[in-house]
């Protein structure tokens, strides 16, 4: 209820419901997650995924394993292709690039 009441408005989420279902698949948590597909029918969002792409970190990560790290990194990937978001691998992109890429995506 909390995202869908901005159904009429322009909004920029950070990291939305994606990671909800990218985590859950990796790490195997039994979450019922169907909830994200009426949040998805609702807003219609545009989807943009940013992934490492060859895995290059922004910084280094304290908590996942780099095996996991590239877990994630494929799940966000396959998602994107499967549900038509826009992919975007950042790896060794700079800030402006990366938002001049979106925008060229945007409606």
């Amino acid at each position: 209820e909390t995202i869908i009441q901005y159904a009429e408005v322009s909004c920029i989420f950070d990291r939305g419901f994606t990671s909800s279902l990218v985590y859950s698949t990796v790490f195997k948590r039994v979450f019922d997650l169907t909830y994200l597909d009426r949040i998805e029918k609702i807003l219609k969002p545009q989807v943009f995924i940013l992934t490492r792409g060859d895995h290059v970190a922004f910084a280094p990560d304290t908590v996942y394993s780099d095996n996991e790290v590239k877990l994630v990194d494929d799940e966000f990937q396959r998602l994107a292709l499967s549900r038509r978001y826009h992919l975007i691998p950042v790896g060794r992109m700079s800030p402006i690039e990366v938002c001049n890429e979106i925008l060229d995506h945007v409606n």
